[in-house]
């Protein structure tokens, strides 16, 4: 939180209402010389503004969306939503469209920036389980809560073993296609000796 005058802010919108010469993507400032691109008040350093799920360049006339200040192309950004299938839009916050049983309303989901994406994947390819003191210290370098780098870890281990389970049945189902088909072969044979 930031503080301007007795109120409270977001670090987004401090940004935006008192940070003006500054690069929404990197933070550091621009200088007056270097050429910009802009989105509404929003302003971004050329090589700044890509996308922050696929790191690719946004150009001038592509489509992209502007969320929760960060920036998605399309396809990322139609990719976030087709996960979030079951919640519906309200404003700029996503929230779950009914009262889970035991709680209040699920949260808004937490977007991650690149350099936190980053840095949750670099420590989930050391170890995909880590320890406390490891979480505290992701959660401490990313400035989010330990709950979300721990939620983070549960949501990316499922997702591998997810993928893993696909996979392997993937296989079995080739290998029992090709079994199948060795089955058929050698009863065809089976029936030819008989006749003959």
């Amino acid at each position: 939180c930031y503080a301007r005058d007795g109120k409270l802010y977001c670090r987004i919108d401090y940004e935006r209402l008192f940070l003006r010469n500054r690069c929404l993507g990197c933070g550091h400032r621009i200088a007056c010389d270097e050429l910009v691109m802009r989105t509404y008040d929003n302003v971004f350093h050329l090589k700044c503004f890509a996308c922050v799920v696929c790191g690719g360049m946004l150009k001038k006339g592509e489509q992209y969306v502007v969320k929760q200040g960060q920036l998605f192309c399309r396809l990322d950004y139609e990719k976030e939503v087709e996960m979030l299938q079951g919640y519906d839009f309200y404003g700029d916050d996503l929230f779950a469209p009914k009262m889970d049983g035991r709680r209040g309303p699920k949260r808004p989901r937490t977007i991650l920036n690149t350099q936190q994406r980053r840095a949750f994947k670099a420590s989930f390819e050391l170890s995909p389980k880590p320890c406390r003191k490891v979480r505290e210290n992701l959660a401490k370098d990313t400035g989010l809560s330990l709950r979300i780098v721990q939620v983070w870890f549960q949501n990316q281990r499922a997702k591998v073993k997810k993928i893993q389970k696909k996979a392997k049945q993937e296989h079995t189902k080739g290998a029992s296609d090709s079994q199948d088909s060795q089955e058929s072969d050698s009863s065809n044979l089976a029936k030819i000796k008989d006749e003959a």
